[in-house]
């Protein structure tokens, strides 16, 4: 190495290897692809997903999956544990986001999970599945769905992913029950209105306070999240799915 020998460098490769990034980064050398900026529409966007953490409840080690929407221009971040994210989950934690926000984002962007595409088809098209339409009829917001293996394209949610686990899920939450979890996550939710964004002069809730006005009003009754099945009674009036 020439820095070694000409120069008589003790350090270490690593410290020369982030020097270099960081000269490279600085005089735009090497770079591949050019980026834009962009700055969301206020209280217009909002990004869901699905994480998956540990939790110890009642002195036993479980998994749980936990729901995460997350405004894009604020970055306000709702957070609810689930056991599973079965599409009765799904809405669920939607009617509980929408009222944590006080209202609705007209559009929210999601992968394409199954709890709401029946479908993949050519382009951004989609085959929604019913009890999702529904969801989306009765709280009048759009669904932008992302391109398949381009979790990039909602990435402050991938990341505020991470971010939860780092630091709402780490050490292991010991809790009694689920609702406790779920109390300890929405005291987190809270005390995330107090973060400011690199970039942003303002924290999370400043910025919150000034999309509020743009949401879609919350209907007068929350959607009934229920589960309809039919069945076939037979003479000894017995029902057998269908």
């Amino acid at each position: 190495m020439r820095l070694v020998e000409e120069q008589g460098y003790t350090g270490s490769k690593v410290t020369v290897r982030r020097y270099v990034r960081q000269v490279k980064a600085k005089e735009a050398i090497e770079a591949n692809s050019a980026f834009l900026i962009l700055e969301p529409e206020c209280g217009q966007e909002a990004e869901a997903d699905w994480g998956r953490a540990l939790a110890i409840i009642e002195g036993v080690r479980v998994p749980f999956h936990f729901f995460c929407m997350r405004s894009k221009f604020s970055g306000k971040v709702f957070i609810r544990a689930y056991p599973c994210e079965k599409q009765q989950a799904f809405f669920d934690a939607h009617v509980h986001a929408f009222n944590f926000f006080g209202g609705i984002f007209p559009t929210i962007i999601y992968d394409n999970l199954t709890s709401a595409v029946q479908k993949i088809l050519k382009g951004h098209g989609r085959i929604e599945q019913n009890g999702f339409r529904k969801l989306r009829s009765y709280y009048n917001f759009e669904a932008r769905f992302c391109n398949p293996a381009a979790a990039h394209e909602k990435g402050e949610t991938e990341g505020m992913i991470g971010y939860i686990r780092r630091n709402y899920l780490v050490p292991i939450p010991v809790v009694g029950n689920l609702e406790e979890l779920n109390e300890k996550l929405l005291r987190a939710c809270l005390h995330h209105g107090t973060h400011r964004t690199a970039g942003r002069c303002e924290n999370v809730d400043d910025l919150f306070e000034r999309e509020k006005d743009h949401l879609l009003l919350l209907p007068e009754v929350p959607l009934k999240n229920i589960h309809v099945s039919e069945a076939k009674v037979n003479t000894y009036s017995t029902g057998h799915g269908r």
